[in-house]
């Protein structure tokens, strides 16, 4: 056996009745810069746990005295996060059940060779630091032909493909530890971001005047809307106020066992605050157009700074109205709190025959501003992959997936920005 002082990679706790005869795997692991301890017992393991710590335990199934399915239940009872690998010569499917129910880490069947046990080991104690290099590894790799598209870029598409993949990179790098590679993609985002503001100032004004032009905020419902409308498909139009790509993303994944999803990108007009970008999705008009056109209307939501989006719906029936839909039925909610989500959940078939459902969700926008006004928001949310994670647990827990879920049965378009 190795000095339990020496350098060692883990320390392995192997417990079997016939602990002599794994002499040759022992000293395999060892030779690996494993330290392992051997003991004959579950009883002896659970008295060695009481004053050692280990990294990883080994489990055989069929002892004498406490069983190992026995042993398994005792030691996760008292050390919940000691990895534990249970073997055995019984490939009995209950058996596995029974492992797995008492949280066994892994299973392996006997005969096992000396690979299989390092193998075992590596994906269990070494995966992250695999992991973490392999994700460093390839940003480095891909960091040379990302800079060269972001310097070469000359259209929205160029753009719209380097944000998505920043967007990927940004939940990769979340998973891992490492500060430096983590400054390295901050610092090329930063001047990808700077190449890309320049080039909506290079080419922001021209849009505005061009019929074809990338799909701004005021074209969402012209572009995505209207062809469905005209098609007489229903629509559920769902806006997410603050929904960012990187958490379109993550909470997407949650909806592929639901919908056949296509991703499109939009791009929001300037200004991008929600007074502006929001009441152009819902009135099709850039904010001067929406002023000459609805002169009362904008008047009244710029004397209360707190009702600046009150006529999203009345906007929105005038949009579809223009598009020569006057006949459709429409139907528009703003959902802020729990409470009114619950209950659209609860009376859903009220809202199925509508050819136009829209939706307006602001959780995401109100956890923003809330972390900067509570300080207890701010010990929890600290920064933006926290932010994220705050979000994706939202949204698998809230009654917004509820509500997807349920749609999803009824044949309806959903969009969802």
């Amino acid at each position: 056996m190795l000095n339990k002082n020496s350098q060692s990679r883990a320390k392995i706790i192997w417990v079997d009745d016939e602990i002599d005869m794994l002499k040759s795997h022992i000293l395999f692991l060892e030779k690996k810069g494993y330290f392992v301890s051997g003991v004959n017992s579950a009883e002896d393991a659970l008295e060695k746990l009481k004053i050692e710590t280990f990294d990883i335990l080994f489990l055989d199934e069929n002892m004498n005295g406490m069983d190992g399915i026995t042993a398994l239940k005792e030691i996760k009872s008292k050390y919940v996060n000691l990895p534990v690998i249970m073997i055995t010569k019984n490939e009995e499917e209950w058996l596995m059940d029974e492992a797995i129910g008492y949280k066994a880490d892994s299973f392996l069947t006997k005969p096992v060779n000396p690979s299989q046990i390092l193998l075992a080991c590596k994906e269990i104690l070494d995966s992250s630091k695999i992991f973490n290099d392999k994700v460093s590894e390839k940003y480095l790799n891909d960091f040379q032909n990302l800079n060269s598209k972001i310097q070469n870029a000359n259209s929205i598409e160029d753009w719209y493909k380097i944000n998505d993949i920043f967007c990927d990179w940004i939940i990769k790098l979340e998973e891992i530890d490492d500060k430096n590679l983590i400054g390295i993609f901050n610092d090329q985002y930063s001047i990808s971001n700077k190449y890309f503001a320049d080039f909506i100032v290079n080419n922001y004004k021209l849009w505005i005047n061009e019929d074809k032009r990338p799909t701004l905020s005021n074209d969402i419902a012209k572009d995505h809307i209207s062809p469905l409308l005209h098609n007489d498909e229903k629509v559920v139009f769902i806006v997410l106020d603050c929904l960012s790509v990187d958490l379109w993303k993550k909470i997407s994944s949650l909806l592929y066992n639901y919908y056949n999803i296509e991703n499109n990108n939009v791009l929001s007009i300037l200004p991008t605050a929600t007074p502006f970008s929001r009441n152009a999705i819902f009135s099709g008009l850039f904010p001067n157009e929406l002023l000459k056109r609805f002169p009362n209307e904008h008047k009244q939501m710029w004397s209360d700074q707190k009702s600046r989006n009150r006529f999203e719906d009345f906007f929105l029936k005038k949009q579809i109205s223009r598009f020569g839909f006057k006949n459709k039925k429409i139907k528009y909610e703003k959902i802020i709190t729990l409470d009114q989500g619950k209950k659209m959940v609860s009376n859903l078939n009220d809202y199925k025959a509508f050819d136009l459902f829209s939706i307006v969700i602001n959780f995401i926008d109100i956890l923003g501003h809330s972390r900067s006004e509570s300080d207890v928001l701010k010990e929890i949310i600290t920064d933006r992959v926290s932010y994220r994670s705050a979000i994706v647990n939202w949204f698998e827990n809230a009654w917004l997936l509820e509500l997807l879920k349920e749609i999803s049965w009824w044949g309806h378009k959903v969009i969802i920005t």
